[in-house]
């Protein structure tokens, strides 16, 4: 029997967890976060290909069938890098299923994003292609990560760093989250027609499966595990999923 597996450069990528489990929950899933080395967002991209490319190893260790990139940053800097490094994995990034959604509510779009994922360019690239004449306005928050790890969505810095970013966002038809941990504070977000990435590519996961007949019917428990502090990375796991788990530390080679 084989797993799906999960990577992320921390707690953000629970919200693509918790997409996937809703729509198949009889999967298993091994999920990894690289607690140790986030946030992501201002690092070098040869730095991110490297952390990935040992996540993606240990997830094959594991014999997952398929590998989800839970981040928006390694997806717009890795994902195709991956691809070709690893030739006969599949696959799963959150870009393209951000765009297609984004198009469907209006041709304004916003992005709150990590610096490295505004700097890629990968989400106005992705909705250009698919809607040429497409506006896309795209806003680095790289405050919003250190906060929400820090388990305290509430504060006064929060309601700040929010303002500040989303205002140029205002008058957008639909706002793409463009970091898996900004679903988490999406309430506090508030606009209408928020876009979570997270759901379309749990759809894109279920499609491949059921037409590769890799579907399972598991009993087994899934699998976490943090490259530093499973203990703080599973409070918070349990304030956002409302469940307990049991994350393990595993260093990356």
């Amino acid at each position: 029997m084989r797993s799906i597996g999960i990577l992320d450069s921390g707690l953000g990528g629970l919200t693509v967890y918790k997409a996937v489990k809703t729509l198949l929950p009889n999967e298993k899933i091994i999920y990894f976060g690289d607690t140790k080395n986030a946030p992501y967002g201002g690092r070098e991209i040869e730095e991110l290909r490297g952390f990935a490319v040992d996540m993606v190893n240990f997830l094959l260790s594991k014999n997952v069938k398929l590998i989800l990139i839970a981040c928006n940053t390694l997806s717009a800097t890795s994902y195709s890098f991956l691809k070709e490094k690893f030739p006969d994995v599949n696959f799963i990034e959150l870009i393209e299923t951000g765009a297609i959604s984004s198009i469907k509510q209006g041709k304004n779009i916003g992005v709150m994003a990590t610096l490295g994922t505004v700097n890629s360019g990968a989400f106005e690239k992705k909705i250009k292609n698919l809607c040429s004449d497409a506006k896309v306005i795209s806003v680095a928050c790289p405050k919003l990560v250190p906060l929400i790890e820090s388990g305290d969505w509430e504060t006064n810095e929060m309601a700040i760093a929010l303002d500040e970013y989303l205002a140029p966002l205002k008058n957008v038809d639909s706002l793409i989250l463009g970091c898996t941990h900004y679903p988490i504070i999406a309430p506090r977000i508030g606009h209408t027609n928020i876009i979570d990435p997270a759901y379309g590519a749990a759809e894109l996961a279920k499609d491949f499966l059921t037409k590769k007949g890799l579907l399972e019917n598991s009993n087994s428990p899934d699998e976490f595990f943090v490259s530093k502090s499973p203990a703080m990375f599973n409070a918070l796991a349990q304030k956002f999923l409302a469940c307990e788990i049991d994350a393990k530390e595993r260093s990356l080679q």
